[in-house]
């Protein structure tokens, strides 16, 4: 039987997708091009990019050559002033690799006509995959120019498309608002790999106490904050917040893993408040061992936008504390629900979060119970399995094919 020839596009490799790209790949009756672009440094330490990272994982892959401007402010909606990229090559791949179906992340705006052009030319399905949703992304009347002149590009390509895939019923939303057929939707909740998460930790208890004694953790009450150190991130206001909790529990740490640009800020925010042994900046950390922080962690925080450490942190059964701007809340909404697995705060409220964060430090029982509420939900909310499915039914509604799993 002849295979299914599919390319998929994405603008990097994150190591959080390395599995499901694997796991994908297995699918019977279909053979799979992964076609990554390179990370900007502002990501460098959040992505996979030459062939060594990924060479334990068993699936086809090429990096393409890419074109990059990197701006250093984000702007809302895509981002385009932070990384703005194009794939030179990407036209005459698609036109030359006589793909069946192709499948890319929607975030290649430069790419998406051209793009969209070439699977009509060479008659391949093009299938987009969308995680926007109406709170970030919807256009605003106050946006410059060149955001309406993206927006305009991004719906006209949906609206032409053989089908989409969203993040959640969030980024359905977003997709019907684009003026995408809600027939042609697929929904493929985004997902961190589960075991991973859960099985190292379990796997490894040792190292997870090695790791304690070397960071000086033994007897204290640990906070933890996973991603970039962007100002967008606002981890200010989470050092803020800790700074007060401190005061009333001394035996508590705070650490922050990830890098970017406003780490000597935040560094120097914590030498001026005296909080320098107290927050440990542990940089990149390599993603195998990230499961490792968290295990050895109580309660996990994010002050700000984001959504997949959100995952990784309820994957591993944390109590989590997250701003009412985290994407995660819109993109899957029911991913943190109040009182059950954790809270939910508004943007920039510092006194939230440190009367949360008091609560699940001092409060051993409803920690614990709020991070078995968290590991149960990931079971039942997202898994690759859930993911790979999604794909598959859109794929399926494209080509017209029955697939095995």
């Amino acid at each position: 039987m002849t295979k299914l020839r599919i390319a998929e596009i994405h603008p990097m490799c994150k190591p959080y997708r390395a599995r499901f790209f694997e796991e994908l790949a297995k699918v019977k009756d279909m053979e799979f091009n992964f076609l990554f672009g390179k990370a900007p440094k502002y990501l460098k330490h959040g992505a996979f990019s030459k062939p060594e990272d990924l060479s334990i994982f068993k699936f086809n892959y090429q990096f393409l050559p890419t074109i990059m401007y990197q701006g250093k402010m984000p702007t809302e909606p895509f981002h385009w002033k932070r990384s703005f990229r194009i794939f030179p090559t990407l036209f005459f791949r698609i036109l030359s690799g006589r793909y069946d179906v192709v499948i890319t992340e929607s975030g290649l705006y430069a790419d998406l006509i051209p793009l969209l052009l070439a699977c009509k030319i060479a008659k391949s399905r093009l299938i987009i995959w969308n995680g926007g949703n109406m709170k970030d992304n919807a256009p605003k009347s106050t946006d410059p120019l060149i955001n309406k002149i993206v927006y305009a590009i991004v719906s006209f390509v949906h609206q032409r498309c053989n089908a989409t895939i969203a993040y959640g019923k969030g980024s359905r939303e977003f997709l019907i608002y684009l003026g995408v057929n809600p027939d042609k939707i697929f929904i493929a909740t985004n997902t961190v790999d589960n075991f991973f998460f859960e099985e190292i930790p379990r796997m490894n208890r040792k190292k997870v106490e090695l790791l304690r004694r070397q960071l000086d953790l033994e007897n204290k009450k640990v906070i933890i904050y996973v991603g970039s150190l962007e100002r967008r991130k606002k981890v200010d206001i989470l050092i803020t917040a800790f700074e007060r909790i401190k005061a009333k529990l001394p035996e508590t740490s705070l650490l922050i893993l990830g890098d970017g640009p406003d780490k000597d800020r935040l560094v120097e925010l914590c030498d001026k408040r005296s909080l320098t042994n107290d927050v440990k900046f542990l940089g990149k950390v390599d993603y195998y061992k990230v499961p490792l922080y968290y295990a050895l962690s109580d309660v996990f925080v994010l002050p700000s936008q984001g959504g997949i450490a959100v995952m990784e942190a309820i994957a591993c059964g944390k109590p989590v504390i997250v701003s009412e701007e985290c994407n995660a809340l819109y993109s899957v909404p029911g991913i943190v629900r109040p009182k059950k697995n954790g809270f939910v705060v508004k943007k920039g409220d510092f006194n939230a979060i440190e009367k949360h964060l008091y609560q699940l430090v001092t409060d051993e029982k409803m920690a614990a119970e709020m991070g078995k509420e968290s590991k149960e939900l990931a079971r039942n909310l997202f898994s690759v399995d859930k993911m790979i499915k999604g794909f598959l039914e859109a794929i399926k509604f494209v080509s017209g094919k029955r697939l095995r799993s």
